[in-house]
């Protein structure tokens, strides 16, 4: 205990003085007239000084510094494991229908000598479950009880659980701020159960329509020696494949590979299924599912040309031979009497061969497609009306009207970034060279180079294959004929058309591919998981694609029965938001409406929410990792049926003790009621005696 002041120890010696010097001005004279006793005098003014001293020193605003000693009492933390995979275990009547009333048993008797927390858990600590719930993750529960616990007296952690993990870390291994021995109570039983799951089931998420893809299966049996088991794969309900599969051992493991067609576009759910078995335990891990989404990838091609060349032929051989690609090829007197618009509508790229020519009619469908934003490649051959060419701004003029020609070879432009350029440089080096036009070569802006020329050993720094990108349109022009001779070379030198291909190939797909800038825009993922909370978040854009925040947004969502669920987006700062909560398993359709200006905008699509099924599949109990975790910390493990072990273990234990806390306390001694009293009561004694002897 020790006494503080806010002010200097001085003024201790100050108040002294002051006290000193009142109580001798006082009592200088006092009692030499008066009939007062020796002993008298000096005891009043002792009184009077001690009352003015501490007066004085409490006027210094003294701290009085002391320790202060509490005892907290042990706590026990009960942990129960509520995850899904309980539900299937051996013993699941006995842990539904009696340990409900042992557990209650073992609370009450160690609530005699300690103070039981009691808590569930499965993915992390819940509140108020029956169970069902899809993952167990020891480590995050154990944090988090670390959080609510930590720094506090636990004398130990008593965990009842069947010792099965899908989630986080191994208890033994994860940091959590709990130093209390571990004491585990085991659901189920480490013996395997006469039953067959199925452990896994992969395949792509995305497929291309017409492709086959692969679906692996993984399955296994356990105690079901020389059984026939038929595994079998449907699509949307539809048997694709099955297979048998006879087992020879306790154990035992097998894999499938079954190889499907994509013959249809959208989402597919796929399932397998294992047929049951006499005397089989579990069947809910029997079943599992998967989506595909099939995507029609395909680029389709038309080839427009004046008349038939080798060029042509090249340029749809290199494309067809991919199933990536769709190529048609016509010649311009063949369709020009036709429908072009629904002609070329059904196309991602036009290909102009020799296009525009002194056809008129060529002239105008090009420069209608140009204005359109559509994608256009343009190669030039000995026929080609350049005038018309360089009318249509592709990106470089050629100042001359007469098709005058250089023969030039390719040279690549390493700096060129619209994609990858990872071309065999000997080859393009050693490619023989086109039939190009001959002139005063201008570019515009928005154009890049891909290959320049290359006459003889000059490069001239003029363009031979080059691509104008604007916000409205892409446009390639190859300013050169008879591609078809860089085929033949290919094969020539490599025994196959691989760089020729790959040069094609790409110059395709750049120009094909299209940047959607739609003003109402949805953000939905393809797949979600039952236990996901879904988010959804949508765009509205005004006609100068500036965000606009003014309308209302419907959202209407329908299940796989038909069953309809309207929503509306809330507005944020910086978009529309929309929270579905977690869904049931199942395949979804969906529509969002709005208007913004008059105007109304509506799209539509559709997503899948699968089941996170990891806790059927475990039919039996985990125990060595019980035993291990309390092996580690000092506890002991035992089967839930013998849970009166534990608690004895526990109610004997003589680690488990109070813990006392000393603090260091603060308090002023103003706040002392008692020294009132005192000072009270000296200033009464010193008024008493005064008045007895009659000076007052």
């Amino acid at each position: 205990m020790d006494i503080g002041l806010s002010y200097s120890a001085w003024w201790i010696l100050s108040s002294a003085l002051i006290a000193f010097l009142v109580s001798y001005w006082l009592y200088r004279k006092a009692g030499e007239t008066e009939d007062w006793p020796k002993w008298q005098r000096p005891s009043l003014f002792s009184l009077r000084f001690v009352l003015i001293f501490a007066l004085c020193f409490l006027l210094l605003d003294p701290v009085l510094k002391y320790l202060s000693t509490r005892f907290e009492k042990p706590s026990i933390i009960f942990l129960e494991d509520v995850s899904e995979s309980v539900d299937f275990l051996e013993d699941s009547v006995y842990l539904n229908e009696t340990w409900p009333t042992e557990k209650q048993a073992i609370i009450e008797r160690l609530s005699e000598k300690y103070q039981v927390n009691e808590h569930q858990f499965a993915n992390g600590l819940i509140e108020d479950s029956t169970g069902g719930l899809k993952l167990t993750n020891f480590s995050s529960t154990l944090k988090e009880l670390g959080v609510r616990y930590g720094g506090s007296n636990v004398g130990a952690l008593i965990v009842a659980s069947d010792g099965q993990v899908n989630r986080g870390q191994d208890p033994v291994y994860a940091a959590y701020d709990l130093s209390s021995p571990v004491y585990t109570l085991g659901f189920g039983s480490n013996a395997s159960p006469k039953d067959l799951k199925i452990d896994a089931l992969e395949n792509n998420s995305v497929v291309y329509l017409g492709n086959d893809f692969p679906v692996k299966v993984n399955f296994s049996a356990s105690n079901a020696m020389r059984e026939q088991i038929r595994l079998s794969l449907f699509e949307n309900n539809r048997l694709l494949s099955s297979s048998l599969h006879e087992v020879e051992g306790e154990l035992a493991s097998f894999q499938k590979e079954f190889s499907v067609s994509a013959k249809q576009s959208g989402l597919k759910r796929l399932r397998v299924e294992i047929e049951s078995i006499e005397g089989e335990w579990s069947l809910q891990n029997n079943v599992k599912e998967s989506f595909v989404e099939v995507l029609d990838g395909r680029q389709k091609v038309l080839i427009l040309s004046r008349s038939y060349h080798p060029d042509v032929a090249a340029v749809k051989n290199a494309l067809s031979a991919s199933d990536n690609y769709e190529c048609d090829a016509f010649t311009w007197e063949s369709v020009r009497d036709k429908n072009l618009k629904d002609l070329s509508a059904s196309y991602n790229l036009i290909v102009a061969h020799e296009l525009p020519s002194a056809d008129a009619s060529s002239m105008t469908f090009l420069e209608d497609l140009s204005n359109e934003g559509y994608p256009i490649w343009f190669i030039a051959g000995l026929r080609s009306d350049l005038a018309k060419l360089n009318a249509l701004k592709t990106g470089v003029n050629i100042g001359t009207n007469r098709f005058k020609s250089n023969e030039a070879g390719p040279v690549l432009n390493k700096s060129f970034s619209l994609f990858s350029t990872d071309f065999d440089e000997r080859w393009l080096e050693e490619c023989p060279p086109l039939v190009s036009p001959f002139g005063a070569y201008k570019e515009s802006a928005g154009t890049e180079v891909l290959f320049g020329q290359r006459v003889g050993n000059l490069s001239t720094g003029q363009a031979l294959l080059f691509f104008n990108v604007s916000d409205v349109r892409k446009l390639a022009v190859l300013l050169g004929e008879g591609i078809w001779r860089w085929r033949l070379y290919d094969y020539q030198k490599t025994g196959g058309h691989e760089n020729f291909n790959q040069l094609i190939r790409k110059t395709v797909r750049f120009l094909a591919s299209r940047e959607e800038k739609k003003r109402f825009r949805l953000n939905v993922n393809r797949t979600y998981s039952d236990i996901q909370e879904i988010q959804l978040s949508a765009e509205l854009y005004n006609q100068s694609y500036e965000r606009s925040f003014e309308s209302e947004i419907s959202f209407l969502l329908v299940n796989e029965e038909g069953a309809e669920f309207p929503f509306s987006f809330q507005k944020t700062d910086q978009n529309y938001q929309l929270s579905l909560g977690n869904l049931e398993p199942g395949l979804y359709t969906y529509s969002a409406k709005t208007q913004l200006s008059g105007q109304s905008f509506e799209t539509s699509g559709e997503f899948v929410v699968q089941e996170v099924s990891l806790e059927r599949s475990l039919v039996k109990a985990d125990h060595n990792l019980l035993q291990r975790w309390s092996k580690e910390t000092g506890g002991d493990f035992t089967e839930v049926r013998n849970s009166a072990k534990i608690v004895d273990s526990i109610l004997n234990s003589e680690n488990i003790q109070e813990i006392g806390h000393t603090d260091e306390r603060f308090k002023k001694l103003l706040d002392f009621q008692w020294i009132f009293f005192i000072l009270l009561g000296l200033l009464s004694i010193e008024w008493f005696l005064r008045k007895f002897n009659g000076s007052i």
